[in-house]
């Protein structure tokens, strides 16, 4: 027993020895909007959000650009979910953003990537609107829920800008 504690210890002071080697650079300029305020918009629900920009007349396209280009709109991260995301196979879903390079929706994906290679082309969806105008069709759009910045409750909203 008091060799598996030893054990868990050691794993433990490790995991911290790492972030205090490698800490999370965030970039400071975002739009300091709160994690809580920023739609989620899941997988399954992407194809209905796409379409229903196009009834509105908006485009879109897949593109790759580099995490150093972009733009954080929220201003709350869970490091430990980018930790997490940076120790697993990066995800596939590509990181949505608005024309003028804010993020509208995988803050965690993009801060995992910069992290990793931020001159690195990764996927995006870039939607034809400036961020605002793309936060309000987005906080309207029925697919979409909203998080904490812990995850732990999820909760919808429709507020405008």
């Amino acid at each position: 027993m008091r060799n598996t504690i030893k054990v868990l210890k050691s794993i433990a002071n490790n995991a911290e020895d790492n972030r205090l080697r490698n800490p999370i650079e965030v970039p400071p300029e975002n739009l300091s909007i709160s994690r809580s305020h920023m739609p989620q918009i899941a997988t399954d629900q992407r194809d209905n959000f796409l379409k229903s920009l196009e009834r509105e007349g908006v485009s879109h396209q897949f593109t790759r650009i580099a995490p150093i280009h972009l733009k954080a709109t929220q201003g709350e991260f869970n490091l430990d979910k980018v930790r997490s995301i940076i120790d697993k196979k990066p995800p596939t879903n590509p990181v949505i953003v608005s024309k003028d390079n804010f993020i509208l929706d995988g803050h965690h994906r993009w801060l995992a990537d910069y992290n990793m290679d931020k001159h690195e082309p990764t996927p995006m969806l870039k939607i034809d609107l400036p961020i605002l105008d793309l936060l309000a069709q987005a906080r309207r759009f029925d697919g979409v829920d909203f998080k904490s910045v812990t995850e732990s409750t999820k909760y919808k909203i429709r507020n405008n800008l």
